[in-house]
């Protein structure tokens, strides 16, 4: 005679299934809004040097390590860096650090530069152009729309949050670094590094704080945008 399941081995079983089961639809539908930011410049390439010698490249890492340092208890966001230390990264590695950390955003963080010292403010850039084999025209208009809303969004978060810089409305550029890799890239630079007030404001730490803290605002307030696509992904 064949031996019958016990009615605990029973119960034991259907426990594991049901929490195994849970496990998985919890898994499907967690949503991570990933972002990867990307500090401009470092190591060789110092960028664009200030008037009281700031350099660019120091400034954008300084802001990224806040923004992922502010986000850190964030459960929806995670942020990726494409540099932590001063590293020099050419296009081809800092495109394929991007690539690797599988964003649905990418910010690039930059200060802005001009011969006309008396410029000043923060810019927001929104990249217009993509170059893609494997993307239609229709998904590459589709992810430059999306990438000019949240542009949108940014400046409206930073002209709440941010008293120190005046801040442009957003601008649709080509941003050629990035054109190739078919994701919504956003430049944020953070200043006129050749602008004495701004560069006065950029290397004090509570300057850089200001900028990072409406980075850090910006992103959370774009989730709802990005969820969609993130939770379709996973």
């Amino acid at each position: 005679m064949k031996n019958k399941p016990s009615v605990i081995g029973v119960v034991l079983i259907f426990c594991l299934l049901l929490f195994s089961n849970t496990d998985c639809i919890k898994a499907q539908t967690a949503k991570i809004l990933r972002v990867c930011i990307d500090p401009g410049h470092g190591g060789e390439d110092s960028g664009v040097p200030g008037m009281a010698e700031l350099l660019e490249k120091d400034v954008t890492l300084q802001i990224a390590k806040r923004v992922k340092e502010q986000l850190s208890g964030y459960p929806n966001v995670d942020i990726v860096l494409t540099r932590t230390l001063d590293i020099t990264l050419n296009d081809k590695e800092r495109i394929k650090r991007i690539f690797n950390s599988q964003p649905s955003l990418v910010i690039s963080l930059h200060t802005d530069a001009s011969l006309d010292t008396t410029l000043s403010g923060i810019t927001i850039y929104s990249l217009e152009n993509i170059v893609s084999p494997i993307l239609g025209n229709e998904q590459k208009q589709e992810i430059i729309n999306k990438t000019y809303n949240a542009a949108e969004i940014i400046y409206q978060i930073f002209i709440k949050n941010i008293i120190s810089f005046g801040v442009s409305k957003p601008i649709k550029a080509d941003l050629a670094t990035y054109r190739k890799i078919g994701l919504p890239v956003i430049m944020i630079n953070a200043g006129f590094i050749t602008n004495a007030a701004d560069e006065l404001i950029i290397s004090k730490p509570e300057g850089l704080e200001e900028i990072a803290n409406s980075i850090s605002q910006a992103i959370i307030g774009l989730e709802s945008l990005f969820m969609e696509s993130v939770q379709s992904e996973n």
